[in-house]
């Protein structure tokens, strides 16, 4: 059976599933954390971790109570395997608190989604779509660390390390923001280069609209050479861009380049989200 393809019941409990059992992992983690601090209750960074993966558990059981079948679930297989959902018009990439439990997460939702519908689970795993290619994976992953802030990082070499985990919500829908229009702009300037045009890399930089233009100029040499492009996180705030443009080089060549962002709030925290939210 393709998922794809799936009657929407069947993607809609593949996706309620997999998002409360996210929920449990987190909720479970912020419990481990909790414990612990009886042993250390001066440990604030603890402190702190547990706070932010309680939260995250919560807006996943919030997320999870919010789909019904009147709202279509899209399923699609990451370049890196993981498993990505549209449900209830959000996106959401389902990761364990920790990398080194991601299979066991996994294997939990394959087994309650097939004690459900009557399906064995390595004909399920079979079934699951075939991995997207690359360029369209532009979703992030999130790492958390106990004595490090959080760090939202990408497959292609980014890395952004937050401070602390205030306001972990607003992070995760900025940096999933800031991502994808980078991987935008990297795809049209692969274009414009393929095109002729020349990319002076010193003199890239993304203007505001203006007042009455929803569209950023990208200016990319010293000639006039231009374009027009709906950037709203990119061209908000003030300018970091230009610490981003050795990552944005390297990826419009296909070469590897691993770039890490120190004190990501600087670049997000101007970023307008929907709905007209700003820090």
């Amino acid at each position: 059976m393709d998922l794809i393809d799936a009657p929407t019941p069947l993607r809609t409990d593949l996706a309620r599933l997999a998002i409360l059992e996210m929920a449990t992992a987190y909720a479970d983690a912020a419990a481990r954390a909790r414990r612990d601090l009886r042993r250390r209750p001066t440990d604030r960074d603890l402190r702190r971790w547990a706070a932010a993966v309680s939260d995250l558990a919560a807006e996943m059981m919030a997320l999870a109570d919010s789909i019904g079948l009147t709202r279509p679930v899209e399923i699609v297989i990451l370049f890196d395997q993981s498993l990505y959902l549209v449900a209830a018009g959000q996106a959401v990439v389902i990761n364990a608190p920790r990398p080194r439990e991601q299979r066991a997460l996994e294997r939990r939702i394959i087994e309650r989604y097939c004690a459900l519908n009557m399906c064995d689970p390595e004909r399920f795993e079979q079934a699951l779509p075939e991995p997207a290619p690359a360029p369209r994976a532009a979703m992030p992953r999130w790492q958390f660390t106990q004595g490090a802030g959080p760090v939202c990082e990408t497959e292609d070499g980014l890395s952004f390390q937050f401070s602390t985990t205030e306001d972990l919500r607003r992070k995760r829908q900025a940096c999933a923001q800031v991502v994808a229009e980078l991987d935008r702009l990297a795809h049209a300037l692969t274009r414009e280069q393929a095109n002729g045009t020349a990319i002076d890399w010193d003199a890239l930089a993304i203007a505001r609209p203006s007042d009455t233009d929803s569209l950023a100029v990208v200016n990319l040499n010293h000639h006039g050479g231009a374009l027009r492009m709906d950037l709203p996180a990119l061209a908000a705030g003030p300018e970091p861009f230009s610490s981003l443009r050795p990552w944005l080089a390297a990826k419009v060549r296909g070469t590897p380049y691993h770039l890490v962002v120190i004190h990501a709030e600087a670049l997000m925290d101007s970023v307008p989200l929907p709905g007209g939210e700003v820090q």
